[in-house]
């Protein structure tokens, strides 16, 4: 997090020296583009900031089920990023770059129905306090939203990553 700070810093600075020049439109474009790109990463890894605190007290819990949830979490953000790690190193045509970053988001989708249809079940069956329950769901919520803006944000990079090398 401390990193992408950084990067966000030294990318304002670079790109208050570049428009002190002038850019043809399509460079304009496109740092226009990279900027809203990582403006929307850096605040979806704020976002997975939090999550992780909350994370942190499923983890604490005392309630078994959210210790499961909680190792769930955990399992899922190593799969996704390490499948977002791998995508920003291929170099592939703008077509496979789209079907692979949906590929993804329909896992992050489909990993959401599977979570809220088990705690659903959970909270037929044990009938736990709301307000564990309501951290959960928000909880998941959070990580689901932030996940996907992050795709989102790592799709618009590969996509103008590809363009230029092209």
């Amino acid at each position: 997090y401390e990193e992408l700070l950084l990067y966000q810093a030294e990318l304002y600075s670079l790109s208050s020296q570049i428009q002190k020049k002038s850019l043809e439109e399509w460079d304009a474009g496109n740092m226009e583009h990279l900027l809203h790109s990582i403006r929307v990463a850096i605040f979806s890894a704020k976002n997975l900031r939090d999550v992780t605190r909350d994370l942190e007290n499923l983890e604490a819990s005392e309630i078994k089920y959210f210790n499961e949830r909680y190792i769930e979490f955990r399992k899922k953000m190593l799969r996704y990023y390490t499948s977002l790690s791998s995508q920003l190193n291929k170099k592939l045509s703008e077509e496979f770059v789209e079907a692979d970053f949906t590929k993804l988001l329909d896992e992050v989708n489909e990993d959401d129905k599977k979570f809220l249809q088990t705690t659903l079940n959970f909270i037929a069956e044990f009938n736990p306090g709301r307000n564990d329950m309501s951290r959960l769901i928000v909880v998941n919520r959070s990580f689901v939203t932030s996940t996907r803006e992050i795709i989102s944000a790592t799709r618009e990079f590969s996509l103008l990553k590809n363009k230029d090398s092209v």
